[in-house]
């Protein structure tokens, strides 16, 4: 078939640059070649038409703040998943140490009791020969024997303990040697170090507080809840954008002809603006996410305040539980002289 009576050929390069404003600058430059096909030699004709299109919101979307926000949210972000690492990584030292701590005592109740069973053995020989001797009743035979049961059921109790303290701590050590399930026992090789201890409570609360990362990522939360109804609150504002054009126009029979005369300044388009566009409901679906977002920003700010009470609990309530195993402790060795002084003079 015969050509199309004009045939047009364009080629549309263009640069786009963004602003942190909210603005863009487009660079684009429009090429054609025009051909007609009309029977008769006629020649082709160039279009050329480099074109600079500037647009700066001035309301909605508009600012360094709005449009950098995406950024400094995920810089919270970041911080946040750093904070709760770190948090886990803690807890798991923590959990560790208790565990290991409770393998130490249950293994050592287990060597008590023991050594009570031994006791009590000694204790019904020595009614034994008591009663032999006719210093003692059998009764008093009798409940040593019963003593001596006790001892032994304590011995049951106690084994159970240490083997439900092993496989705790081998469930949070997850060694590949020492699994739950296999019957090899972890051996506390460290000693307590047993020294009483004065707290300053209050400084001691504050240092919590300060230190605590569940408040430190609760503190980044509440950034990027800010952060978040600062946002929305932006976008319940109308559009209206500024919007600048200019265009030089190039015209000729050949592509060189064309480029001179645009560049040339010979022919130019200029135009300037303004577009405004709002929602006849004024922008309720923003509304609503700007509602949420405050609501959000308020149950964290209570939780960041619940949290903090709990932090201050729980510290206190640890002090006071120190303080009272420390006593206890003394009470204790106290207690276990007392008891070798009478069974001495038994």
């Amino acid at each position: 078939g015969s050509p199309p009576p004009l045939q047009t050929d364009a080629f549309s390069p263009g640069l786009n640059i963004p602003f942190t404003t909210g603005g863009t600058l487009t660079l684009s430059e429009q090429a054609t070649r025009r051909t007609y096909n009309v029977g008769s030699p006629t020649p082709d004709f160039y279009d050329l038409a480099p074109t600079l299109t500037l647009t700066q919101p001035l309301l909605r979307g508009a600012g360094v703040y709005v449009n950098t926000a995406p950024i400094r949210f995920a810089q919270l972000q970041l911080g946040r998943v750093d904070a709760q690492t770190k948090l886990t990584a803690i807890q798991i030292l923590a959990a560790t140490e208790v565990a290991y701590w409770n393998l130490y005592a249950a293994q050592k109740f287990l060597e008590i009791t023991l050594q009570q069973v031994d006791l009590a053995e000694q204790q019904v020989r020595i009614a034994m020969r008591l009663e032999a001797a006719g210093t003692v009743s059998h009764v008093d035979v009798l409940r040593s024997e019963s003593g001596l049961l006790l001892r032994k059921q304590a011995v049951v109790s106690a084994r159970l303990q240490v083997k439900l303290a092993n496989r705790q701590l081998k469930q949070i050590m997850q060694s590949p040697g020492k699994q739950v399930d296999t019957p090899d026992e972890i051996l506390p090789i460290e000693i307590p170090n047993l020294i009483g201890l004065t707290f300053d409570r209050p400084v001691l609360g504050d240092k919590a507080i300060a230190n605590r990362l569940e408040l430190v990522d609760l503190a980044l939360q509440l950034d990027q809840n800010r952060l978040t109804a600062n946002v929305n609150r932006n976008l319940i504002l109308p559009q209206v954008n500024f919007q600048f054009q200019g265009q030089l126009l190039g015209l000729a029979t050949s592509a060189s002809q064309s480029s001179a005369q645009a560049w040339n300044g010979g022919s130019t388009s200029l135009f300037a603006g303004l577009n405004f566009s709002q929602g006849l409901v004024f922008n309720q679906s923003a509304r609503a996410n700007y509602t949420q977002s405050l609501l959000t920003l308020a149950r964290t700010t209570a939780q960041q305040q619940q949290t903090r009470i709990e932090i201050l609990k729980e510290t206190n309530d640890a002090i006071d539980s120190f303080e009272q195993n420390w006593q206890a402790i003394l009470v204790a060795q106290a207690s276990v002289a007392a008891t070798q002084k009478t069974f001495e003079a038994e």
